[in-house]
């Protein structure tokens, strides 16, 4: 029987699951308690989850790197932000393994994570197809830009696809024709958000996820399969803007070019030896365009 100082932990995650693509102040409000109240039970009973490993060696210097990247960056606006994305981020991964949850309590977590999912698109349909979004292109609410929507999504399609093919046999027919529902509109949404990696990251992903299941059961690797060629055929016969990206027809698409030779040539400067005076003096800012792009990317 869980205590409520437990029951208080798991339903912080919870809430913060839920939170994560739809409100920011939630999110962030969410993230700390869980924060502090994990870090006070693991104190009460003295248990931080076992010994260090190989896994919080990879997570302190994914946190760690962060910081470094930010200071010796040649171009500054926002890179210590984007350093704190990733200790709010790394830190929640840091603690939910080791934290060595229940099985049923790793569901709810992966189910939260799912309904939220279903409750932002939803969300950004609405906003997209009123009007009220101001970017015109799907959006999750708080995940924010659509290549970070995308992005978004992709990891989630694994997470819907995988849960399927895992559960398939048990579940009953209601539940398989739920579980299909849900992994076609996260691939969709995939689509329609016409961010070309992380479309092909997904479907990489499904592909990855039929071959790891192949020994056991061969549908999956040939649904995976019929679903990349149909998304692929679909892109190509309607024109969309997963085939139509190029450089000379997205402003966009430009400014990242314009941007990576950019990063080449203040790299090859090496901020270690010159220092970032110098640096700046050489480089002095870029233009609006190639701005834009560079906060989207920190």
């Amino acid at each position: 029987m869980k205590s409520l100082p437990e029951k208080t932990e798991l339903g912080l995650l919870v809430v913060l699951c839920f939170s994560l693509p739809l409100w920011e102040a939630p999110k962030n409000l969410a993230w700390l308690a869980y924060a502090a109240v994990w870090i006070l039970n693991r104190a009460r009973r003295r248990d931080f989850g076992g010994p260090w490993g190989a896994w919080d060696t990879l997570i302190a210097l994914w946190i760690a790197s962060g910081y470094v990247v930010a200071a010796f960056a040649g171009l500054h606006g926002g890179e210590w932000r984007g350093a704190g994305d990733i200790l709010r981020y790394g830190s929640i991964f840091w603690l939910v393994k080791r934290a060595r949850y229940a099985d049923a309590e790793i569901m709810l977590v992966l189910g939260t994570l799912v309904a939220a999912t279903v409750v932002g698109l939803a969300q950004g349909y609405w906003r997209l197809w009123s009007g009220t979004g101001k970017s015109g292109e799907l959006q999750l609410n708080s995940v924010g830009h659509v290549n970070h929507t995308a992005v978004y999504l992709a990891i989630m399609l694994g997470l819907c696809a995988s849960w399927l093919i895992a559960r398939w046999k048990s579940w009953s027919a209601a539940l398989r024709v739920g579980g299909i529902a849900v992994c076609l509109l996260v691939l969709a949404s995939l689509v329609v958000t016409s961010s070309r990696d992380s479309i092909v990251a997904g479907l990489l992903m499904l592909i990855a996820l039929g071959v790891a299941w192949w020994p056991k059961w061969r549908a999956p690797l040939v649904l995976s399969a019929v679903t990349m060629i149909a998304v692929i055929v679909a892109a190509v016969a309607l024109d969309t803007q997963v085939r139509g990206k190029r450089g000379g027809q997205q402003p966009a698409f430009a400014a990242r070019c314009h941007l990576a030779h950019r990063a080449r040539r203040v790299g090859a400067l090496s901020p270690l030896r010159r220092g970032h005076g110098q640096l700046r003096r050489d480089h002095p800012g870029p233009d609006q365009g190639v701005a834009t792009e560079r906060r989207q990317a920190l």
